[in-house]
């Protein structure tokens, strides 16, 4: 079930990035089981991203998403996050397939990044049996061998 995958997501962070800044939409588990800095792409707990005033356009809000319509892309990459999780998984090893996502903000990061060409590379980890998660990566900035923000 979801709440299961979500703890999967989050048992894979504690292992692998622990300690690191983690951009996410379903803060829930990973908040609670993950020693990860979180960052919220829809402000329920980033109060900055509530702040900016950015809000998805209003023929795409329905009741689904309501609490769900804000984002800032500009200040979620401005803390240069180590990692960020797409909410897109699959049951099989990733097959090239594009990434997907119905969230708003993160389509926003996406196309963000993509803009930009930001140091990002996804990585699709198996987090569980059968679960396979997309989550974007930061590399480190050619020729330094740490992380830094790309110039655009």
């Amino acid at each position: 079930d979801e709440v299961e995958r979500w703890k999967a997501v989050a048992r894979y962070l504690q292992t692998n990035h622990r300690g690191q800044k983690v951009a996410v939409t379903p803060i829930g588990a990973i908040s609670y089981l993950a020693d990860v800095h979180i960052l919220d792409t829809v402000g329920l707990v980033s109060r900055e991203v509530t702040r900016s005033g950015k809000t998805m356009p209003e023929k795409l809000l329905r009741k689904a998403v309501l609490g769900h319509e804000r984002y800032d892309e500009d200040w979620i990459l401005a803390q240069e996050p180590d990692v960020i999780v797409v909410l897109d998984w699959s049951k099989q090893p990733w097959n090239g397939r594009p990434v997907s996502t119905n969230v708003y903000a993160e389509y926003k990061l996406l196309e963000a990044i993509t803009k930009r060409r930001l140091p990002y590379k996804l990585e699709v980890p198996s987090v569980a049996p059968d679960l396979h998660w997309f989550m974007l990566v930061r590399q480190p900035a050619p020729g330094t061998g740490s992380k830094s923000a790309a110039s655009s």
